[in-house]
């Protein structure tokens, strides 16, 4: 049984499509890289003179890190941290890292109550 051309050159432009939307969706991801939002606190927040909570999500990442350390992610992305203030402010920093290694990074500075 023999292939006609056409037949065989319809196979080769499907099989190749296929291809490149395969790679298209494994190289998109690698270009966005991680995206990371804090929720709370916001820039310049006062905060409590004792501990407070860092709240925000991250799309893309499979690491998080809040201060240096690594924390919980949940399936949605989210993530909640409980840190302490130091006065006269504290700078949050927080990151995010794709499983290809790109970093996203966020810093904060935030000032515990004077009360």
């Amino acid at each position: 049984m023999h292939i006609s051309d056409t037949l065989k050159k319809l196979i080769f432009v499907v099989a190749g499509t296929l291809f490149i939307i395969y790679g298209l969706t494994k190289l998109i991801p690698y270009l966005q890289g991680p995206e990371l939002t804090i929720l709370s606190p916001l820039e310049g927040d006062i905060v409590a003179t004792t501990t407070f909570q860092v709240y925000g999500k991250a799309r893309r990442a499979t690491v998080v890190k809040v201060q240096g350390k690594p924390v919980s992610i949940d399936p949605y992305g989210y993530f909640n941290e409980t840190l302490v203030s130091y006065s006269p402010y504290t700078i949050l920093v927080v990151e995010a890292t794709d499983r290809y290694g790109k970093i996203e990074k966020i810093e904060r500075t935030v000032t515990p109550s004077t009360n």
